[in-house]
């Protein structure tokens, strides 16, 4: 018994004394740094891209291993990567899940340079914020549409076609999901006007502007409804006037005789005349916050013209004896 208990001691012995000699080396394997090597896309324009580049952009950004092999076989390199069509993709790639579809369009924009909230889609902004932001826009072409309505929509015609699109244009359909994100970016958009729309246009450009401008402002009507109703009625009395001096035009009845042509002008539009080249020449000086106060002083004297509007038209009638 002494000499087994002498053995099983000395066992032991020499365990403990195995287990420390390699519980160093252990730890020391554990402490020992992980070696992360770099992306070999990181910082790298994709036209510079190569084959193996556009490989390892498939398989860990986009996450697409399965592709991989495909961009080896058609040896797709950056360059290549960007002049794809949608076609291409939808081809030669084994496509064939919604889920692929959107993640290939959304990587794709990324690769373009093109936002992915959509860039020619502004988010939905109140009047103030887009009068900040947009300050040129709303204060001199919008000063102008307020009293020559016409002449706002030759310019915006002409001269703005991001604002164009925003006012007649429609969505471009999208019969694949990934052609937008395969377009150039210069070449990107997501409104298009028909053709039946620049006529419609063109047609309230020569016979109704203000209320082509009425029907705008009651389309924007979400972006605040406070200020918005107070254009409408502006634009609705103003056709109005427009077609009252037309019909008073054909009768004959519209100026007094013998009236000199720049009188006419005058007695027509008076000091709005000078509205457009003040606008114009103050835009730079004027800051947005006196900007925004005349804002409030126009829709002031469109409550005053609505107010002599009604009590021009509900004003009883008098009798013979109060005329006397």
């Amino acid at each position: 018994m002494g000499r087994g208990g002498l053995t099983l001691l000395l066992l032991a012995v020499s365990l403990c004394a195995v287990l420390c000699e390699s519980s160093p080396q252990d730890k020391n394997k554990q402490v020992e740094p992980i070696t992360i090597s770099p992306s070999p896309i990181a910082n790298k324009p994709v036209q510079e891209w190569s084959v193996p580049d556009v490989e390892y952009w498939m398989n860990h950004t986009v996450g697409y291993a399965e592709f991989g092999k495909y961009v080896r076989k058609y040896l797709v390199d950056g360059p290549t990567l960007l002049e794809m069509e949608p076609a291409d993709f939808e081809e030669h790639f084994p496509v064939d899940n919604a889920i692929q579809v959107v993640k290939l369009t959304a990587h794709m924009k990324l690769l373009k340079g093109f936002c992915l909230c959509g860039a020619a889609e502004r988010a939905i902004m109140d009047f103030w914020s887009y009068f900040a932001k947009e300050n040129f826009r709303v204060w001199v072409v919008g000063g102008t549409a307020v009293f020559f309505p016409r002449l706002a929509m030759l310019y915006t015609f002409f001269f703005d076609d991001e604002l164009y699109k925003l006012l007649v244009g429609v969505p471009v359909p999208q019969a694949s999901a990934l052609s937008t994100a395969a377009l150039d970016v210069v070449l990107a958009t997501t409104r298009t006007v028909p053709v039946s729309h620049t006529l419609l246009y063109l047609l309230c450009l020569a016979a109704a502007p203000d209320l082509f401008m009425a029907y705008e402002v009651a389309c924007l009507a979400f972006t605040n409804y406070f200020v918005m109703p107070f254009f409408f009625a502006h634009y609705i009395l103003q056709a109005f006037n427009s077609y009252f001096f037309l019909f008073l035009l054909w009768k004959g009845n519209a100026f007094p005789p013998n009236t000199s042509v720049l009188e006419a002008i005058w007695m027509m539009h008076s000091y709005t005349l000078f509205v457009p080249p003040a606008a114009l020449l103050l835009y730079p000086i004027i800051p947005y916050f006196v900007q925004s106060l005349l804002v409030y002083v126009l829709m002031g004297h469109t409550v005053v013209v609505v107010v002599a509007y009604t009590s021009l038209f509900f004003e009883s009638p008098k009798t013979p004896g109060e005329t006397a």
